[in-house]
């Protein structure tokens, strides 16, 4: 039977009134407000506080939000966030597009990156021999270098090992990849034609189920 992912999305274009951020962020328990503060741009609060707005609507949906809540968020030894074993989640921002994804089994990342024009070079030392080849080769390196990019941090936002590993030993190239006796599989979302997104999950067969608010 399929397994169902439910991912959220949105697009802040502006900043919020004070009175809507201070409504927003009224609804943070102690522990993610304080996180929160700890960043001193404006937006980057926002997108985080819509972050897990998006996360208690997907707790919602999966008729969780009574049982589990966004108090009961834990991070491992590699700060990755989850709400074991109810529901696991990942979050991703990138421009001004915020986007959160949930499973209730599984585990699942996700990365979203705006497309623009870095200096390819710059990054070669993140790629597999074959992959920086598939990315020069491509007619178009530049949307190649994002969907290989988001692949690699979906995978390792999905296993937990952060930016631990070496992005250059993890070949991405397929559209699924063995890692420590788990099979991951890549799924591409389609969300906005200025953003390339990466959904991974250990989750073979699965249903997506993509909203916005």
């Amino acid at each position: 039977m399929k397994q169902t992912a439910i991912i959220y999305f949105k697009l802040e274009e502006q900043l919020w009134e004070e009175e809507n951020y201070q409504s927003a962020f009224s609804e943070m328990p102690e522990a993610i407000a304080r996180r929160i503060e700890n960043y001193t741009d404006l937006m980057d609060r926002q997108l985080r506080i819509r972050g897990k707005l998006l996360l208690k609507e997907i707790l919602k949906d999966f008729l969780l939000d009574h049982s589990v809540g966004l108090e009961h968020i834990r991070y491992s030894a590699t700060n990755r966030p989850n709400l074991y074993p109810d529901v696991d989640f990942s979050t991703a921002h990138s421009g001004h597009l915020v986007i959160c994804g949930g499973l209730t089994k599984g585990r699942i990342g996700i990365d979203t990156e705006k497309i623009a024009t870095p200096e390819l070079k710059a990054f070669e030392s993140f790629f597999s021999p074959g992959e920086w080849r598939q990315i020069n080769n491509s007619d178009d390196p530049v949307k190649e270098f994002y969907i290989l990019w988001t692949r690699k941090e979906a995978l390792f936002k999905a296993t937990g090992s952060g930016i631990l590993g070496n992005f250059s030993e993890l070949d991405v190239r397929d559209t699924r990849i063995s890692l420590g006796g788990t099979t991951y599989y890549f799924t591409r979302l389609f969300i906005h034609p200025d953003f390339i997104t990466h959904l991974a999950t250990d989750l073979p067969e699965l249903t997506i189920v993509l909203k916005t608010i």
